[in-house]
Formats: structure tokens, C-alpha cells, sequence
């Protein structure tokens, strides 16, 4: 009312419309709001303070480039505005200009070296691109300043636990909780922490307040339903993801690896709509699926790229904290490090053993840089002893990995991970060496300026393929895959009563993960199954909700759930022993069976597959030519299904395959782990001249 009446008595005042300005935004009657501090402007056009507030409305409108404007103006009347410059700052995050946010909390911070709100938001701008000792240096600076908000708090938990500073972000979420009992993304976060260090029943105690206090946290259940999976409470893990997309339809990756988790119990409703959807988000770079995901689902190597760049774009952006790595000069030994999780009883490791062991130690220097689980066990022994250096940095952050492999003078970094289940692909976003390489454990590319090049062969990646990967591709003479000539195969006598398999009758089988059938491929096995009298199928059993789901779908296809036989799990090398009780191994697709079809070969079981068009859909048919046995392979689906059809019925062809298997299994290439190490070790040459050279990546063949 005074500043009314101060109107009244001179309408030339423009503090009064300032005054009145305020006084609508206080009751968020934004439109009155900015109309007098257009009022105060129009009257005084330095007022540098309406200007900023104005600001703030926009801001709150959502309306950032006006906001933007609006503080612009301000800092030119006034550029030692510290207020103005990170104000400036939070608008320009909103419009995701991140580089120029920073600038401007940066700017503020040199005018006012004490202001910690400035401080506090630079770290939320570093964090959103991942420069996260930035962050929480920022952070850091803002708690010493002044006693923060429980947010900041948060915000600083958040990136040590990104940092994969676990321990580290327990007291800063629990200070953020007593500064604030009420917030339940604390409670969430402080979850995931205890989550990841493997504290159960504290995580999903958190994880249950965070939904107590806001019953629509979306990324709450979703972190419970991680819980779950980790638990393999695959149901419990499904049902609270799907109430996580319910309440955030756009939820980050989370469609893609909902439908994929639902694949692990074969429940298939509304598949064919779901994956359609996903594949055209994809296709406009939404955060719909993750890489490994989508991998399992479709067979379009463009659309896996795409999904591999978005994903790769949005998590794991190149850090710029680590110098460039300085130029080496050639050493006597090529230094090598296998980075995994998996040097432990893990397909990987199945297949590599006797690689690593016989790799050349004289031209060669092989270094393991293992971030898995410390399991102790014949396996693990085996490939410690393998390596000139074991290094366990499971414990420390991507870049501390990252420095020590350049501590090392690591030449080549070799990732056996990708975007499988304990990959840690940020670890190359900060250079862990001047070559890095992605190699057998992620079928496909990771989208990624982070990795040089990809190895495969020429039937996995054909040339009109190429441009489907980001990696440039080396070309190893005969299949990409290594293998293990000292595999087991256990001397115990099974029986057909033991296996619950009938006494007659033809035997297919397929020992792929339950995850990968889908609907089409099931159509075609029981088509194949009607046409063959008294057949049965033999599948792995993943878990008992898959095997009802699959007999159920094979009573609804007119197949006798009799007629499916379920293998439970154990050891692998009774496991490759009970492979000669199938008479033939039926591939799977889009994702291919790659240990199960080499273990199956390996087994002396023929294996027929149908060549796809992504690199996960043709490993199969990389392994049978490298084993001799290209007519296995068809080209369509219809090929595929009449020749298991046809080999079923004629006995004696399907065992001159067999005998030409057992035969040819010592010396085709597939198992000549002598043969293929001398293939990878000139492409590790070839790729190291190169660097020596100052050439750039460039697609590579290695002849053989």
C-alpha cells in the first residue's frame, strides 16, 4: 500500500515498482511481478537490481532465455555482480549450455571468492558432465564456506559416489538426511551407496523411507528394483521398475532394460510393441535403452549404434581432468593391460586362460588390471600366475584406475568389458593409454571417441557394415574369438533317466541364457519340434517363472510341455560332458550364442545358426567357418528351420557332420589357441607401429 500511494504522489519513481515487483513475486503473482520491474526499468534504464529480479521470475517461469537476457542486461550496467553472474549461471544450466554455465559461476566466484552458493552450483554443473573432482572440490569449498543445505550435502554424496567413492558419501548423505529428515532423495542415494557396497538390508531400509516420504519417487523404486535384481528377485526387481516408468515415462534407460529384464523370465506381453517403441526412440537419440539391452532385443547394427553413442554421450563424456598421455618411444616390450571384472570363473576367462598363458613374454609385457570380485579359486590362480603383474583396483575410482595404468606406460588397454555387468568404460574416457581397444566381452560397439579400435573378423563385420561402429575394426584372419584347448570335459558317465531325457527320440538342444529367446525364435523351435515326431528341446533353466512362461507359450504353439526338457546348472565341465546326449544345438537370435555355441563345438555337437546382420547375431556363424562347418549356416529364417528339420531326418548326414567335427576339432583354427594368439599379437603390432608412426586409428587386416 505505501508504495501505491508513493506511485500516486510520483508516478516517476521507480524504487516504488521495484518494491511492488517483489511484492508480487513474494505471492507469486509472476506476471504483476515482471510488469513493475519493466515499470522501474522503463523509467530507470541502469536499474541493475529490477533487472536481475526480473531474471528470477523468468527463471521461475521456466523461461530461461528471457531470464538469460534479463542478466545479461544487468551485467553490463553493473559487470561486478557476483549475484547477477551466478544467477546468469543457473539459467544457462537449464538451457544445458554447460560450458558457459561454468564460466559464470566461475566469473562470480573470482568476484566474490566467499560466496558458496556459487561454489555449490559450479559443482552441479561439473557433475552434470561428469568432472567430478571439480565437483566436489566445488562442493568441498561451499561446506567450508558456510553450513551448506542438506541438497548441497547431497549434491557432494552424489558425485563421490559416482567417483565410485562409496565410503566416502555415507557421512554426507547421512548429514543431508539430519539437516533434512524429510527429503527422500537422500534417503534414495544414501541407498545406492550402501547398494553398491553390498549393504542389503541398510539399502532397501533406505530405499523403503525415500518411498515412505514421497510415495512417487520414481528413481527410488527403480533403485529398489536394483535391490531386487541383485538379489535375483526378478519379479520383485520387474514390478517396482515398471511402477518406476509408470510414474517417469522418460526415465533415463529404463524402458530398454525393463523390457530386457522381463526377458529373463520369458514373460513376452506386449513384446513386439515394446521393442517397436524402443527402436524409434532410439532411432531419435532418446535415453530409452541401454546398449547391452537392445543389443539382446534387436538385430540392426545402425540402431545399436546409435543407442551406444546416446548412452555413451549421456554417462561416460571424455573427462578432461588427466594431461594428454605424452608421446612413448618404442620399448622392448609392447606393454599390455587386460582391464575386466571377470578373472574368476566367468565365460571370459573359460575362453581366455590359455591365451594368457601362452602369449609371448618375450615381446610382449601383460599386465591385469582387475576391478571384479577377489574370488579365490583354481581359475583365478591359474590367471594370476598367467600375468606379469595382477593389479587389484577394484577399490579406486575410474581415474585413479585410469593414472595408474599410465603409472604403468600401459601401451595398449585392452577393455573385456564394454557395457556388460560390471563394466567401468569411464576408466577410458580419462585415457588409461595412448591405444585403447575393446575386445570380446561386449558384442557391438560401444559408441564411444574413447575406444580406437574393435576386434572381430571378417564374417562378424562385412565392409558394408563398417560404418555401423565408431571403433575402427581389426580383422583377425579366422574368428575373432579365442578359446581354451585345455578345456575339460568331464569323464562322468550321465544317464538319459539322470538328464530327464526320454530313451528315443531326437534331441535338439539350446544352452543359451534364457534372456535371449524371444518370441520369433520360440515360434520357429516349435514349428520344428510339430514337424519332427517324437523330438524334445533341451533348455537351460534360467529360473522357474522361465519355465513355466516357456511351457506355457509351447502348449498355446501345440506343443506338449513334455516335450521341453530343462537342464539346471553345473559344474562346466560336466556340463560340456552331458553335450553328447543332443544330437544338434539350435542357435538363437538377435543375440547368438558365442561361449555356449563354442562350448557346444568344442563338445563335438553340431551347431546351426542363421546369419543376422549385427555383430551379437553373427558370432555363431563366425565360429562355424573357423571350424569348417559353413553349411551349418543359413541365411534366412525359413533356411534355418528346414534344416534342423532336415538334418533330424536323415541320420546319417547329421553324423557325417559329427565325424567331420571330431575330426577337424584339433586343427581348425577355432581351437588352435596357438594360431590365434599369433593373429592378435601382430594386430597388437600392427596397431602399435601405427602409433609409433604418429598415424592415426585406421582399419586394420591381419593376414593368416
Amino acid at each position: 500500500d505505501y508504495s501505491r500511494k508513493a506511485i500516486q504522489w510520483n508516478p516517476e519513481q521507480p524504487e516504488s515498482y521495484f518494491i511492488l515487483g517483489n511484492a508480487h513475486y513474494a505471492t507469486k503473482d509472476f506476471d504483476q511481478a515482471i510488469e513493475y520491474f519493466n515499470k522501474a526499468i522503463a523509467i530507470k534504464s541502469d536499474y541493475g537490481e529490477a533487472y536481475i529480479n526480473c531474471g528470477i521470475v523468468f527463471h521461475e517461469l521456466k523461461q530461461y532465455e528471457q531470464a538469460c537476457a534479463n542478466y545479461n542486461k544487468a551485467i553490463q550496467i553493473n559487470p561486478t555482480s557476483a549475484y547477477a553472474h551466478n544467477n546468469l549461471g543457473n539459467s544457462l544450466q537449464e538451457l544445458n549450455s554447460m560450458e558457459e554455465a561454468i564460466e559464470s559461476y566461475k566469473e562470480a566466484i573470482r568476484l566474490h571468492p566467499e560466496y558458496a552458493e556459487a561454489h555449490a552450483n559450479l559443482g552441479n554443473a561439473l557433475q552434470k558432465i561428469n568432472h567430478l573432482d571439480d565437483a566436489i572440490d566445488s562442493y568441498t569449498k561451499a561446506i567450508q564456506i558456510k553450513q551448506p543445505n542438506a541438497e548441497i550435502y547431497t549434491n557432494l554424496g552424489n558425485a563421490l559416489q559416482k567417483s565410485n567413492r562409496m565410503k566416502e558419501s555415507l557421512p554426507y548423505y547421512f548429514q543431508a538426511i539430519k539437516l533434512n529428515p524429510s527429503d527422500g532423495m537422500s534417503y534414495c542415494r544414501l541407498g545406492n551407496a550402501l547398494l553398491d557396497l553390498k549393504r542389503f538390508a541398510e539399502s532397501q531400509d533406505a530405499f523403503e523411507k525415500a518411498l515412505q516420504l514421497q510415495p512417487q519417487n520414481a528413481e527410488a523404486f527403480y533403485s529398489r528394483g536394483n535391490l531386487f535384481l541383485q538379489q535375483n528377485k526378478l519379479e520383485l526387481a520387474i514390478q517396482d521398475h515398471q511402477k518406476a516408468i509408470e510414474i517417469n515415462p522418460d526415465f533415463d534407460f529404463l524402458q530398454g532394460s525393463l523390457q530386457h529384464l522381463k526377458m529373463y523370465l520369458c514373460d513376452w506381453a506386449d513384446f513386439s510393441s515394446q521393442l517397436e517403441e524402443i527402436c524409434a526412440k532410439v532411432s531419435t537419440q532418446k535415453k530409452s535403452s541401454d546398449p547391452f539391452s537392445l543389443l539382446t532385443l534387436k538385430d540392426s547394427p545402425n540402431i545399436q549404434r546409435t543407442c551406444a553413442e546416446t548412452f555413451s554421450n549421456s554417462k561416460f563424456s571424455i573427462q578432461d581432468k588427466l594431461p594428454i598421455i605424452s608421446f612413448r618411444n618404442e620399448k622392448p616390450k609392447i606393454r599390455l593391460g587386460y582391464f575386466s571384472a571377470d578373472f574368476h570363473h566367468h565365460a571370459t576367462a573359460y575362453l581366455m586362460a590359455d591365451f594368457f598363458e601362452i602369449h609371448n613374454k618375450e615381446r610382449f609385457e601383460l599386465i591385469a588390471i582387475s576391478f571384479g570380485p577377489n574370488i579365490g579359486s583354481d581359475m583365478r590362480e591359474r590367471l594370476i600366475k598367467s600375468f606379469d603383474q595382477f593389479i587389484e583396483v577394484g577399490h579406486l575410482t575410474d581415474k585413479e584406475i585410469a593414472q595408474i595404468s599410465r603409472n604403468l606406460e600401459i601401451d595398449i588397454a585392452i577393455d573385456l568389458k564394454g557395457y556388460t555387468r560390471d563394466a567401468r568404460p569411464s576408466i577410458f574416457s580419462y585415457r588409461a593409454a595412448p591405444i585403447q581397444l575393446s575386445y570380446l566381452g561386449y558384442p557391438g560397439t560401444m559408441g564411444s571417441d574413447c575406444i580406437d579400435y574393435l576386434i572381430a573378423d571378417k564374417v562378424l563385420i562385412p565392409p558394408n557394415y563398417v560404418e555401423c561402429y565408431s571403433e575402427k575394426i581389426i580383422y583377425l584372419p579366422n574368428s575373432y574369438q579365442v578359446n581354451d584347448r585345455k578345456k575339460i570335459i568331464s569323464d562322468h558317465i550321465f544317464s538319459k533317466r539322470e538328464l530327464q531325457l526320454p530313451e528315443r527320440g531326437f534331441v535338439f538342444c539350446c544352452f543359451n541364457n534364457n534372456y535371449k529367446i524371444t518370441p520369433e525364435i520360440f515360434d520357429v523351435w516349435m514349428r520344428i519340434l510339430n514337424k519332427v515326431e517324437g523330438s524334445v528341446l533341451w533348455l537351460l533353466e534360467d529360473n522357474e517363472t522361465a519355465k513355466r512362461n516357456l511351457q506355457k507359450e509351447a502348449v498355446k504353439r501345440g506343443v506338449n510341455i513334455e516335450r521341453l526338457i530343462f537342464a539346471k546348472r553345473i559344474p562346466l565341465a560336466e556340463h560340456l560332458a552331458r553335450h553328447r546326449f543332443a544330437d544338434l544345438f539350435i542357435d538363437i537370435l538377435p543375440c547368438n550364442g558365442h561361449t555356449t555355441t563354442s562350448d557346444a563345438l568344442w563338445a563335438g555337437l553340431p551347431v546351426i545358426t542363421q546369419l543376422g546382420n549385427s555383430f551379437a547375431s553373427r558370432v555363431s556363424a563366425s565360429l562355424l567357418h573357423a571350424v569348417n562347418l559353413p553349411q551349418l549356416i543359413t541365411n534366412n529364417i525359413n533356411e534355418y528351420e528346414e534344416l534342423a528339420i532336415h538334418l533330424a531326418n536323415n541320420s546319417n548326414e547329421l553324423s557325417l557332420i559329427k565325424a567331420k567335427l571330431a575330426k577337424d576339432i584339433m586343427t581348425s583354427p577355432l581351437f588352435d589357441t596357438p594360431l590365434f594368439t599369433k593373429g592378435i599379437e601382430a594386430a597388437y603390432e600392427m596397431v602399435m607401429n601405427r602409433y609409433l608412426k604418429k598415424l592415426p586409428p585406421d582399419h586394420l587386416i591381419v593376414e593368416g
